[in-house]
């Protein structure tokens, strides 16, 4: 009769300690998923804010200029007036992506159609997710800019890095417009 109590309470011992390793082998993998996902929410709705930013900025310049934004041709009573207008524009959305302009430089325009072009080169660093938003809005920008020369590289760590940095990068990107001189329409 001992034997039977023991061998009972041995078998509900046994049966308790195998629920409490199953619950543990399945119930820690599936915290670390959640806190995972938990953190891919954050990044994502970190992201969503930025591009909502970019977009509620990119629609106070434009009415800030108080032009419209139909032409695909940028225009100006200058070169020079129409260039700082580019270079704001790409340092602003630059700050909103949180990527650091290292220098913008004017380069020679190349002809576009017809139409006499300023260029500009860009040298900049970021982490890779807002160097891409910097990217897209320059691609979809209107009037139009266009991108010559896109390159991308890793971004040399020389002593601290961010640990919540991903994948930083180097961009060294060469851009061109389209200009009509004359009284100014957009941009």
């Amino acid at each position: 009769m001992a034997s039977l109590t023991l061998s009972k309470v041995s078998a509900v011992g046994l049966l308790l300690i195998l629920v409490v390793a199953f619950l543990f082998g399945v119930l820690a993998p599936l915290k670390q998923e959640i806190s995972e996902k938990k953190d891919q929410i954050d990044r994502l709705r970190h992201q969503k804010g930025r591009f909502e930013q970019a977009l509620s900025q990119a629609g106070v310049i434009h009415d800030n200029t108080a032009h419209a934004v139909t032409s695909e041709v940028w225009s100006g009573k200058s070169k020079a007036i129409i260039a700082a207008k580019l270079q704001e524009l790409v340092q602003h959305q630059a700050s909103v992506n949180e990527v650091a302009i290292g220098s913008i430089l004017p380069i020679n325009g190349q002809s576009i159609e017809g139409y006499e072009s300023i260029g500009l080169r860009v040298e900049c660093n970021g982490e890779i997710g807002g160097v891409r938003d910097l990217l897209r809005f320059l691609e979809n920008h209107h009037p139009y800019i266009f991108l010559s020369s896109v390159e991308l590289r890793p971004k040399p760590a020389y002593g601290y890095k961010n640990p919540k940095e991903i994948l930083p990068l180097s961009m060294r990107l060469d851009l061109y417009i389209a200009v009509e001189l004359g009284e100014e329409k957009n941009a």
